[in-house]
């Protein structure tokens, strides 16, 4: 109560403040919640806080790399509580044999979205429309249909060798998305085991 007393932080600061020390509820997330519990008291705000919350639109690029599943993981939970279109994306390749994985691994993305009834579009993006690396790649097709969020993993996602020199993917769309939301997904140890296929398993 002296939160709100002594200060301009108003009601949401000090519900938040509860949250965090009964339930452990980081801060920011506790504001979150309670602000979205306060249309009453904020009946023009509250309706702009939920549109900001809204991920109609998220970009995922998807590549070779085993951690590319739980990527999809990821956006199957985002895009079932928000309702939201998933954009996959993948660059054509010249060598036929890694191109034929790609499209593999997409097929395979498709099957988990439509398993679990999230909408999606798949996009091959060419090398005529998409010359550059696929971060610089990523954030262009993010900026042309207006997304509201990109899912990547936080190590790089291409394995090319170049990606020493420019740097981890993860950085180039960290450092370069100046107006679309990054979400990073720290990748879990996978296993020693035998995969096949696809590369996702």
């Amino acid at each position: 109560g002296m939160s709100i007393a002594y200060s301009q932080v108003g009601v949401a600061h000090a519900l938040s403040y509860g949250l965090s020390f009964v339930l452990g509820v980081r801060h920011g997330i506790g504001n979150c919640i309670v602000f979205n519990q306060l249309e009453e008291f904020y009946p023009k705000d509250v309706p702009i806080f939920r549109a900001m919350m809204t991920k109609h639109k998220i970009v995922l690029p998807i590549d070779l790399t085993k951690t590319s599943k739980q990527k999809i993981d990821w956006a199957v939970k985002v895009g079932l509580k928000y309702n939201s279109t998933i954009h996959i994306i993948m660059e054509l390749e010249k060598d036929e044999l890694i191109e034929r994985k790609i499209k593999a691994n997409l097929k395979q993305a498709e099957g988990i979205f439509e398993k679990y009834g999230v909408k999606y579009e798949s996009h091959l993006l060419d090398d005529r429309e998409y010359p550059n690396h696929l971060g610089k790649d990523t954030i262009k097709y993010a900026e042309e249909i207006d997304a509201d969020l990109i899912i990547i993993m936080t190590k790089s996602e291409t394995g090319k060798l170049s990606d020493l020199f420019v740097g981890s993917y993860a950085e180039q769309i960290v450092n370069s998305s100046q107006k679309t939301p990054v979400m990073c997904i720290n990748p879990k140890p996978i296993g020693s085991r035998a995969t096949g296929g696809s590369g996702f398993y």
